[in-house]
């Protein structure tokens, strides 16, 4: 707490050296204690939830967090009546002294058993024996306490990233693409996400109205580029249909002048 220091200086190396090496072996020592806590706590609570006939035993990190809140604060105010019994503190002074100590805060200007002075330390065991209960169990239990809050903001930071991603990716598949003077969706697929919606633009390249068209009033006008195209369709398709026609006729005149043929041919040999 501050209210003893060391003078000399080997004792200074020391407290360095044993600084060094004990807090994370405490930190350690505490983490495992609190995981332990946590497996306590689970088993506990998925046992009043079949007493209660729940329909999930399931305990998640917000009901633990809860839990082990509701445990601190019960554990301080426990501490905060003993200690306004045994040191003629306030309640509210004492409650203050159990948070300063169990954060690891320790401003030294509450610290318990310093009236004893005189010898008569040995006399009050079981008090002696409580504050190092209430100061390891309230560390374990305040560290765990913090560390689900922690994992808790951790992975709700994370669920928002993904979400955020997941939303990106949708709005890009549904981004828009400028063609022409046509605003067309940029998802090229069927409603079902399949390739039909490319198998009915190839059949209906010409239609300009169509589920993925905007309404904007720029649709109700063919472009330069548009009519241009179409007048080019129409000749290459007047070209093939005399072609085919012509092919037609000369298929048909053949036919015929073979038939008169035949039968010249069938009329003689009778003869």
């Amino acid at each position: 707490y501050g209210h003893r220091t060391l003078l000399t200086s080997r004792g200074k190396i020391f407290c360095i050296f044993y600084a060094i090496l004990g807090i994370p072996m405490s930190l350690i020592m505490f983490q495992s204690a609190g995981e332990r806590l946590n497996s306590i706590l689970t088993y506990v609570l998925t046992r009043l939830k079949r007493l209660f006939n729940k329909k999930s035993t399931k305990i998640t990190d917000g009901e633990l967090l809860v839990a082990e809140t509701l445990l601190s604060v019960i554990t301080l105010l426990i501490g905060a009546f003993v200690f306004s019994r045994y040191e003629d503190w306030t309640f509210f002074d004492s409650f203050y002294y159990g948070f300063i100590t169990l954060t690891t805060i320790g401003f030294g200007d509450f610290v318990v058993m310093q009236k004893d002075r005189d010898g008569k330390f040995w006399s009050k065991v079981e008090y002696f024996i409580f504050c190092m209960t209430f100061i390891f169990f309230g560390l374990t239990l305040l560290a765990s306490s913090m560390n689900l809050l922690v994992l808790r903001l951790v992975a709700f930071y994370s669920e928002e990233r993904l979400l955020e991603r997941i939303r990106q990716e949708e709005q890009a598949r549904q981004a828009v693409l400028l063609k022409g003077d046509v605003i067309c969706s940029a998802n090229k697929g069927g409603p079902d996400g399949s390739a039909s919606g490319k198998q009915d633009q190839r059949e209906q390249p010409e239609t300009l109205y169509d589920s993925r068209t905007s309404v904007c009033s720029c649709t109700c006008f063919d472009t330069y580029y548009e009519r241009r195209h179409k007048i080019k369709k129409r000749q290459k398709r007047s070209k093939n249909t005399k072609h085919h026609n012509g092919g037609m006729k000369l298929m048909k005149s053949s036919d015929s002048t073979s038939s008169i043929r035949f039968i010249v041919q069938s009329r003689r040999s009778s003869v």
